[in-house]
C-alpha cells in the first residue's frame, strides 16, 4: 500500500506532467486545455495543482487532448516523479 507522502508525490508529478506537455505544445491556459478535453478550468488547475484525485474519464480526455495515450501521460508523471524524488 503507498504512503500518504507517495500518493500526494505522484499527484505532484502527474500534475507537472500535464503542465509541462501543455507549455510544448503551446497550449498556454488551462481554459484553453480544458475546451480540448471538455472539462472545466478548475479541473484542469486542480489536476495541475495536485489538489484532487480526478477521475479516469477526465485523465483520458486530458491526455487525448494533449496528444498523449493513458500510457504516455503515466510514463510522463514516472520520469518527473524521479526527477522531483
Amino acid at each position: 500500500m503507498l504512503s500518504g507522502q507517495e500518493r500526494r508525490l505522484r499527484k505532484v508529478a502527474l500534475g507537472m506532467a500535464v503542465r509541462q506537455r501543455r507549455m510544448q505544445l503551446g497550449i498556454s491556459s488551462q481554459e484553453a486545455l480544458a475546451d480540448l478535453a471538455g472539462c472545466d478550468r478548475q479541473s484542469i488547475n486542480r489536476l495541475e495543482n495536485a489538489q484532487y484525485s480526478t477521475l479516469v474519464d477526465n485523465l483520458e480526455s486530458v491526455a487525448e487532448a494533449l496528444g498523449w495515450s493513458m500510457v504516455e501521460l503515466f510514463v510522463a508523471r514516472d520520469a518527473v516523479l524521479r526527477e522531483i524524488r
